[in-house]
């Protein structure tokens, strides 16, 4: 069970005895001598409480896998840039070279 040490004690009996013993909730007001109410409410703060840590869980989970994805997006974008750079560099000997022999071309008029 998800972190059952933290809830009150009366959320963790109901839970304890109506999870893990099949107790009934009559069983357990009338043992306890209050109304099935009561243990019904203490019931839904139980369920909400492990809802809210199941949601929370699970955010920080997408959260790491999101922050994983960002890394390696980072990754190929870096790659891509060093490919860019090399590209721009491989271009601009292109076109030096290609200026050097139209100057060729022209003085050799």
């Amino acid at each position: 069970m998800a972190d059952i040490a933290n809830f009150t004690d009366e959320d963790r009996a109901a839970v304890v005895v109506r999870c893990l013993a099949g107790e009934k909730e009559e069983s357990l007001a009338a043992e306890l001598g209050i109304p099935v109410g009561v243990i019904e409410g203490w019931m839904r703060k139980a369920a909400d409480s492990l809802k809210h840590k199941q949601v929370s869980e699970g955010e920080i989970v997408k959260d790491r896998e999101l922050q994983e994805d960002i890394k390696d997006k980072q990754g190929e974008i870096d790659e891509l840039r060093s490919k860019i750079d090399a590209t721009k560099k491989v271009y601009e000997a292109q076109k030096t070279i290609l200026n050097a022999r139209m100057t060729k071309h022209i003085f050799d008029r």
